[in-house]
């Protein structure tokens, strides 16, 4: 299958996630280069000498705790230091460009700060991510109905071929090896939970669990059920189940096998267990 990153009628591959920044990212690159070259030359600082240089180039000097150096009572010498304003100020430019790069490729990368100062819900980190699920949102159906889709189907459609056909075992060489038999799909089987019940038909609380073997079908459309970008967090649950239940009167709003298979799902066990 051939896909479009992001759709674009100008260019058979489409877009790329950072379609428009190249010239913004080689600024970056630039400015960080300049950055780290020039605040590592400045690491070592220069020996400013208030001297004539004829005496200079005649006496020499020696650098260093166990030498001195004689610059006469009219002479002077000091070291000419970065004062850091330089490097302070690339910086400054080299995140204000990242952070530009970034927020046009709708790319979110959130400072701990922040996501502290948002929350952990679902609701705040859907308007933390609000840039990034957009895009996603596009990628979704560039690479789910337009990519996944058709090769589910293409897939589907070759399994059902193949185990209408029976197709006699091979070795290496391609000489047979066998009686022919159908083929089987390896994939886990398909487990059904149903309600058991009494003779009464009354409902007796146990579940029974069948296995079948999978099959593939007539066919039918094919579609994608995306997860939410952010599930509901047990906080985010916690607070709507009391909002409903203050407003149904503080009467309980969920049963209690309900709120059971909730809870065993949330601590990784066997709904149906507990």
């Amino acid at each position: 299958m051939w896909i479009q990153n992001l759709p674009n009628d100008e260019s058979a591959d489409g877009y790329p996630d950072f379609h428009g920044q190249y010239d913004a990212m080689d600024a970056a690159d630039l400015i960080n280069s300049v950055l780290v070259r020039g605040t590592a030359l400045n690491m070592d600082p220069t020996l400013v000498l208030k001297m004539d240089p004829q005496v200079l180039r005649a006496a020499g000097i020696s650098k260093g705790s166990d030498h001195a150096l004689a610059v006469g009572e009219e002479g002077d010498a000091s070291y000419l230091e970065i004062s850091g304003q330089a490097a302070e100020a690339g910086l400054k430019i080299a995140q204000h460009v990242r952070r530009h790069v970034l927020e046009c490729a709708q790319c979110v990368v959130p400072d701990p700060e922040e996501v502290a100062a948002f929350g952990t819900s679902s609701v705040a980190m859907k308007v933390l991510y609000r840039p990034t699920i957009a895009i996603g949102s596009v990628l979704r159906e560039q690479y789910g109905d337009r990519g996944i889709v058709p090769l589910l189907e293409q897939m589907r459609c070759v399994a059902a071929q193949k185990m209408t056909v029976a197709v006699p075992p091979t070795d290496d060489d391609g000489e047979e090896t066998g009686e022919p038999a159908v083929p089987t799909l390896d994939l886990p089987p398909k487990v059904t939970s149903e309600p058991e019940v009494d003779d009464e038909g009354n409902p007796t609380g146990e579940h029974k669990t069948s296995t079948k073997d999978r099959e593939p079908g007539v066919g039918g459309d094919c579609t994608l059920d995306w997860g939410e970008w952010f599930p509901p967090t047990p906080q985010d649950k916690q607070a709507a189940m009391a909002a409903l239940s203050a407003a149904a009167g503080g009467k309980p709003i969920l049963s209690q096998q309900t709120a059971a298979e909730e809870v065993a799902a949330l601590l990784g066990r066997d709904p149906t267990e507990e």
